[in-house]
């Protein structure tokens, strides 16, 4: 019987030449796994990457690292087991490609974002908690809003939306853009906030065919194509999903649906580009929602996502009415194509509590006062507003849910709003924020 335990000596000086070979073989093949395991153990805020699959790699990098002012590009090619650092004009790459900004402002945050994995229950308030509450941005963001007129006024909740971005975040640094299309705006609805806010608060028309240039779905827009599809969509899904990525490809900036409130600063998430994960549930066709999302000017993110739509389209797949097609089915799409081909992850996607209790915890932990009969312990919780000076008593749940960055609250146009409850109180809070700041500004 052979001795297949030889000792180590005797294999080297028997067979040398393949012991070489061994050798040199593993290194290099430690030397490419160090290269590709420090793209995820590097501290995500280091660099701000960007990945593209396909054509123009290089160009796409430098445009997106220019206009956000991060000057210089370095393409990372990743080829087969390789991956390969390539500085200068590449004018087109067919592999995955990965870019970085050189030039990233100093007061760049470290700390994760991600989960990397699902969390449940508490486990994601406690994820959340270890975010800083505040960082000291350093650029100026602007909030886009979207509101498809169909003859009806702002209301409670729009209104409400518009008003926590000035009271939550930096006003010296953010601007909201609401974009309308359909009826005429009535511009009145808004007089209030736009003699407070001046030039930080514009209502602009969405134009598609302005958005749409220089993006993959540039031709289908101006021959009409993608107006007929959208056309029949009663619920603006579709074309509200489209211009959210045309709007932010063409000015960067933050999202924000206009049925979501702000609660806090969003200034420790700004150094990533994210969505939202949909809900503790995880659904399986829509696991991920754009109800609010962060993207650089012109990012290659974006860029991919309007290609995916080019994509479908091509292949003969139409996105039908009133429906998600563009929205939480195609970033699933995104999703599932990159861990496919095995690239580093196309979407950074947020943890469900960061925005969406509401859907795990029942609408009652913003818009009730505390259940006479809950089963919960009842806290007094003061102070959770932005430093309002309000005292009032909160079930566990509801005490999670406002250390959020902001209150998702799918579609509750018209529901009864409790005096009292967190939402009431979150309005007031607002309301005391903003006139204390008025005030302040009519004295200086």
């Amino acid at each position: 019987m052979k001795n297949y335990c030889m000792p180590l000596w005797r294999l080297v000086t028997t067979y040398p030449r393949r012991t070489a070979l061994a050798v040199v073989a593993t290194s290099l093949l430690a030397f490419f796994v160090f290269l590709d395991m420090r793209f995820f153990f590097e501290s995500p805020g280091a660099t701000q990457r960007l990945i593209y699959h396909g054509m123009r790699a290089n160009n796409l990098c430098k445009n997106s690292c220019v206009a956000n002012g991060y000057g210089n590009t370095t393409l990372t090619l990743s080829l087969g087991d390789a991956t390969l650092a390539v500085r200068g004009n590449l004018e087109s790459a067919t592999s995955t490609a990965m870019c970085a900004c050189d030039e990233v402002p100093p007061d760049t945050p470290t700390w994760p974002i991600y989960s990397g994995f699902q969390l449940k229950g508490d486990s994601c308030y406690e994820f959340m908690s270890t975010i800083p509450k505040v960082h000291n941005f350093t650029r100026d963001i602007v909030f886009h809003m979207y509101w498809r007129s169909m003859g009806r006024d702002l209301g409670v909740v729009q209104r409400a939306a518009i008003r926590a971005v000035f009271a939550t975040q930096d006003r010296e640094r953010s601007r909201v853009i609401l974009w309308t299309t359909g009826r005429p705006f009535n511009a009145s609805s808004v007089k209030d906030i736009t003699d407070q806010f001046g030039d930080r608060f514009t209502v602009r028309a969405y134009n598609m065919t302005e958005a749409a240039k220089g993006t993959p779905v540039q031709k289908l827009v101006e021959d009409g194509t993608i107006a007929r599809l959208i056309a029949p969509d009663t619920k603006a899904y579709l074309d509200g999903d489209l211009a959210r990525l045309l709007l932010l490809w063409q000015h960067g900036g933050v999202w924000v649906d206009m049925d979501l409130v702000l609660m806090r600063s969003l200034s420790p998430l700004l150094h990533e580009e994210w969505i939202l994960e949909w809900d503790c549930y995880m659904p399986t066709i829509y696991p991920v929602n754009f109800a609010i999302g962060h993207f650089y000017k012109n990012s290659v993110r974006l860029h991919e996502l309007l290609r995916w739509i080019v994509k479908l389209m091509d292949e003969g797949t139409l996105p039908r009415p009133n429906s998600l097609d563009w929205g939480g089915l195609l970033y699933w799409h995104m999703l599932r194509e990159s861990i496919a081909l095995q690239q580093y992850p196309i979407l950074g996607v947020l943890p469900w509590c960061f925005f969406d209790s509401s859907i795990c915890l029942g609408p009652y932990v913003y818009f009730h006062k505390t259940p006479a009969d809950s089963s919960q312990p009842v806290v007094p919780q003061a102070d959770i507003f932005l430093g309002a000076e309000k005292d009032n008593e909160f079930t566990k749940d509801q005490r999670n849910a406002l250390q959020g960055f902001g209150m998702h609250l799918h579609h509750a146009w018209d529901l009864r709003i409790q005096p009292g409850s967190p939402f009431d109180i979150l309005l007031a809070s607002h309301n005391d924020i903003l006139d204390s700041a008025n005030h302040h500004n009519k004295a200086i």
